[in-house]
């Protein structure tokens, strides 16, 4: 196999589990670089070394802010169950209120 059919290979491999194009070319050109041009490191176990290569830049490239606000929601949504678990729980006897 050619290696531009290897680049195209391993694009729609990517693609098919939901990483665009645009994503995983300059980090397959990287890999290859750090790779010295060695497909077989890159191709063994269905592209795991690419998939783990965008993975990691793509956790790199999160900004603080975004960490942020997943953390607020993750929170806000604890918030909600919880307030929805104490409205649904019936009330207790007033014997044991006193």
């Amino acid at each position: 196999m050619a290696p531009h059919s290897w680049f195209k290979s391993a694009v729609q491999a990517m693609r098919d589990i939901g990483i665009p194009s645009k994503t995983v070319k300059p980090v397959l050109r990287k890999l290859l670089e750090l790779y010295d041009d060695n497909w077989p490191l890159i191709v063994e176990e269905s592209y795991r070394a690419l998939a783990d290569a965008i993975f990691e830049q793509q956790d790199s490239q999160m900004p603080m802010h975004s960490f942020r606000v997943i953390v607020f929601r993750f929170l806000l949504k604890l918030v909600v169950q919880a307030d929805e678990w104490y409205r649904s729980e019936p009330p207790l006897p007033t014997s044991l209120t006193r």
